[in-house]
Parts: C-alpha cells; sequence; structure tokens
C-alpha cells in the first residue's frame, strides 16, 4: 500500500513525499526478512527508475536497473517481469538519448507480444512499448516513421484509461509533436487543445507531464507567428 501511494504521488510530482514512501516500504521489508534484488522488491525499484527519470538523474536510473530481477525460467515465455525491465531499460535509453537502442528493446517486446497471440491480454504493454518507439524515430527526425505507431499508442490510452489520465495526454503531446513536424499545424493544435484540456482536471500533476506540453505550447505559438 504504502508503495502504491509512493507511485500516486510521482504522477502528482511531489517526488520527496513519494521517496519517502518508498524508503519506508523498503524497511518494512528489510524487517520482514524479503531480501533486495528479489522479484518483491521489483514494483519499488521501478517506482525509484520512474522517479529518477521525472528528477531528470539518467544516471541514477540507470543504475537501478540492475536491481530488477527476473527469473530466469520466466525468460522462456511471456513475462509481465521481463517486460516490465525491458521497457524500463528502454525508457532510461531514451532519456539518455540512446535512440537506437530504446527503439530496438521496444519494438522486441512488441514482436514477442504479437508472436504469443496473447495481444489483447498485453495492451498496457504495447501502448508503452509504441510510445517509446515512436518518440525514439521522432527524435531522430523521422515523424512519418513516428507517426502510426504514436497513433496506435494513443488509440490504446483512449480504450484502456479514464479519459482524464495524463497518460491520454502524454501520447496527444507526442503525435502532436509528430504532426507539427510533419508541417499539419491545425492536427497539431487539436491535440494540444484536448492535452492540455486533460491537465486542467489536475490541480497537481508532475513535472514529466507538465513540462512537454510547455514545449509544445511554445512551439505551437512559434510556428502561428511564423
Amino acid at each position: 500500500a504504502v508503495e502504491i501511494a509512493a507511485s500516486d504521488l510521482l504522477e502528482l510530482g511531489r517526488a520527496p513525499e513519494a521517496l519517502a514512501y518508498l524508503d519506508e516500504a523498503s524497511e518494512i521489508k528489510a524487517k520482514s526478512g524479503i531480501p533486495p534484488r528479489t522479484s518483491r522488491f521489483n514494483f519499488n525499484t521501478g517506482v525509484r527508475i520512474r522517479l529518477a527519470l521525472a528528477q531528470g538523474q539518467v544516471e541514477s536510473a540507470r543504475s537501478m536497473l540492475g536491481e530488477l530481477f527476473v527469473d530466469p525460467k520466466e525468460t522462456r515465455g511471456l513475462s509481465f517481469t521481463a517486460m516490465d525491465q525491458a521497457l524500463l531499460t528502454a525508457d532510461v535509453d531514451l532519456a539518455d538519448g540512446h535512440t537506437d537502442a530504446a527503439a530496438e528493446i521496444a519494438a522486441q517486446v512488441r514482436q514477442k507480444i504479437e508472436k504469443s497471440g496473447l495481444q489483447a491480454y498485453f495492451e498496457f504493454y504495447t501502448m508503452r512499448a509504441d510510445l517509446i518507439e515512436g518518440e525514439a524515430a521522432l527524435q531522430d527526425n523521422r515523424p512519418q516513421a513516428a507517426l502510426p505507431l504514436l497513433q496506435s499508442s494513443l488509440k490504446m490510452r483512449e480504450k484502456l484509461l479514464d479519459p482524464s489520465s495524463p497518460k491520454i495526454a502524454e501520447a496527444q503531446i507526442a503525435l502532436a509533436r509528430c504532426h507539427l513536424a510533419m508541417g499539419d499545424l491545425k492536427q497539431a493544435q487539436t491535440l494540444a487543445t484536448s492535452a492540455t484540456a486533460i491537465h486542467s482536471l489536475h490541480k497537481e500533476l508532475g513535472e514529466q507531464y507538465r513540462e512537454p506540453l510547455r514545449q509544445l505550447q511554445a512551439q505551437l505559438k512559434s510556428h502561428a507567428g511564423s
């Protein structure tokens, strides 16, 4: 419960409180005899990695990837734990500018899901993979390649998440940047308006959500004035 609260605090941008909750959870596990770098520590570690990324601490996030535990037996088939580890690694690579590595990992996750024939059960992972690979293509100035991936990620988020979810706005912002890179100012503005409406529903929201919207709005203002 404490770890779930920490994840929620991360979404709200309350990093010091989130870290305190994670430390409290770690102490509880230690007192209960649960060793670190085991499956029961993975959620805690995953939140810590996302917290570091939200604060721009990429090297700190990378250093924690090795603390995630995946049972070797799980690698034979589809594993939630292995996919979480892979996508967190891709997130770190993307934040570190290693777009090729991030895209490759994301594509491998999606391909493994597709080959399994169990796509309907792994849509949350597919939508994450699509966004990462799309963002990587966008960073490499390949908006045409990014477009279908970002559209797919947004479509799945709109299907699976509450309409007020900032995760929907996250995908809308990425897709707006893609349209802007392709010269479609009108579509970019429409998506930006939708993302802004979602953000307005949240009194508290982390900078990992707010800053990309501010950057997009600045880009739109620049293009509109040119």
